[in-house]
């Protein structure tokens, strides 16, 4: 029904959220010490930088791109503190 789509997160764990078409596209922050999960809101890449990934990736691997996601891994405001 494609109702949710899992993000990966650290640690090897998952999680699960509703799909894009009810979310909007989005990115997210993983924090690597507590696994904590953050939604950026829209896209980080730009049109022109994402054109030139899907260029390079056709050229290099004949592969289509058709979606993309991106995860940001750090640490957290929190765990940074500690």
């Amino acid at each position: 029904m494609h109702l949710l789509r899992v993000v990966d997160a650290s640690k090897g764990t998952q999680r699960f959220e509703l799909a894009e078409q009810f979310t909007g596209h989005h990115h997210h922050l993983i924090c690597q010490v507590c696994g904590s999960v953050e939604d950026l809101d829209g896209c980080l890449l730009q049109s022109d930088a994402l054109d030139a990934i899907r260029e390079r990736v056709r050229r290099s691997r004949s592969f289509r791109l058709t979606g993309h996601d991106l995860k940001l891994i750090g640490i957290c405001r929190r765990c940074d503190a500690r």
